[in-house]
């Protein structure tokens, strides 16, 4: 059930783009927030 609900968003080409945008930010996101630590900075 749960794979046939998500084969059914990925045949959408919109959702696709949007599950690979939202990696690539989570990715970049993940990396920002690792050097921030590990150089003990502050925004």
């Amino acid at each position: 059930m749960l794979v046939a609900g998500l084969q059914d968003m990925l045949a959408l080409d919109f959702m696709r783009n949007a599950f690979v945008a939202g990696g690539c930010i989570a990715l970049a996101a993940g990396l920002v927030g690792y050097f921030v630590v590990l150089r003990n900075q502050v925004f």
